[in-house]
């Protein structure tokens, strides 16, 4: 254990490789890391505050992260942007709706030409402006703009240099936009989450459209697959889900609310404290109270609103800045409900995001087809896989 480095980044970023790599071995690593660790880089600055307030007050602070601050907030979904929402998810639907045939190809012909489609691309345009690489956007912008000109004019003699110009500039844009995404700064995950879902579905259908107009260029079915079931693993990489039932293997029934460890969640998770009440211990004879730190981004404590490893300190009325007693359990009272509220109160705001609100919308639309996904779970320690049943709270 001498290569751990017990702090709350060091130690994420080694269980994430672990992810990466579904690795077997590393488990009992993580697992001895999560005893071995002491406690958190602010642990001692957090008793000193709460011994200055008084153990007995009920104070409750949260700390925010400086990924947290990294992250440019977004406004809610409003009018303008519901229309990015429902080209996103009306362009999947259309096309997993059943047999992509000439009738369908019309239908989805139709909203690529659509106003709606426009107005969710101009949407775009702004809801990107500040992106850091300006080419990026420009050309993902082009794309979109270009598949709707194609779909406004499909019969046209130039659509066969059209369509190749769009398959080969979207599909080096759809990788790039997913590098940005998986490795780039979690505010650019809610930037580019928008235009990498729409260029997605545009993508796809589109390629599966022009094979319908002319089978000669017809793809094999998992090819375009491939495509969507990647787009549903970006997808859940960032957000999560409400339900994950577990049941290709890995013996988790299910998982409820996912979204630990996953890349846009920070952003409205910010620690959780707890300072709890002076309660006589005889045998210690005095008054001590217990304080608790929780990781909200953490798995371990996020998913399943478990909070199964929190920081404790216990301390005694007069015995200093000391702890009695100190190392992780899960929280449970008072501190578990006070928890839970918090934790509610974050995935509200979370669900109200216009960049998760997009990546929802995408993966209900790939619902039909293209919803396994394989995860790790660090209370049960192996990777499990297994179908999203739902993305959206109840």
């Amino acid at each position: 254990m001498e290569d751990m480095e017990c702090t709350k980044s060091g130690f994420r970023v080694r269980r994430r490789a672990a992810i990466a790599t579904w690795s077997k071995v590393l488990v009992p690593t993580l697992l001895a890391a999560t005893a071995a660790c002491g406690a958190p880089p602010d642990a001692a600055s957090h008793s000193l505050y709460a011994k200055a307030q008084k153990p007995n007050a009920p104070e409750s602070t949260a700390t925010v992260s400086q990924a947290d601050k990294a992250a440019t907030p977004q406004p809610p979904p409003n009018p303008t942007f519901n229309e990015v929402l429902g080209a996103i998810s009306n362009a999947y639907g259309t096309f997993q709706a059943g047999q992509f045939v000439y009738e369908t190809v019309l239908k989805f012909f139709g909203i690529g030409a659509s106003s709606e489609w426009q107005t969710a691309v101009d949407e775009l345009e702004k809801f990107m402006a500040n992106y850091r690489t300006t080419e990026l956007k420009n050309d993902v912008l082009a794309d979109l703009r270009l598949f709707a000109y194609i779909a406004g004019n499909w019969q046209s003699p130039l659509r066969d240099d059209l369509e190749a110009r769009f398959i080969g500039d979207a599909n080096l844009h759809l990788t790039q936009l997913q590098g940005d995404i998986e490795n780039g700064t979690m505010a650019d995950a809610y930037t580019l989450a928008p235009a990498f879902n729409l260029l997605t579905a545009a993508f796809v259908g589109s390629s599966k459209a022009f094979t319908v107009i002319n089978p000669a260029n017809a793809e094999p079915q998992s090819v375009y697959d491939s495509y969507l079931d990647a787009a549903m693993n970006v997808d859940y990489s960032l957000v999560g889900a409400f339900f994950v039932s577990y049941d290709v293997f890995g013996g988790i029934p299910s998982m409820l609310l996912t979204q630990g460890g996953k890349k846009m969640w920070p952003k409205y998770a910010p620690y959780f404290y707890y300072y709890g009440p002076l309660v006589w211990d005889p045998n210690r004879h005095q008054n001590v109270y217990t304080n608790y730190y929780c990781d909200m981004t953490n798995e371990w404590n996020i998913d399943n609103l478990g909070f199964q490893s929190c920081w404790y300190g216990t301390y005694g009325q007069y015995s200093g800045f000391n702890a009695l007693t100190s190392g992780w359990a899960a929280l449970s009272g008072d501190a578990l409900a006070s928890a839970k509220t918090q934790a509610v109160q974050g995935e509200q705001r979370f669900d109200q995001d216009a960049g998760v609100a997009a990546v929802v919308s995408a993966m209900n639309g790939l619902a039909a087809g293209h919803n396994s996904v394989c995860d790790f779970s660090p209370v049960f320690p192996y990777v499990a896989c297994g179908h999203v049943i739902l993305t959206q709270r109840l």
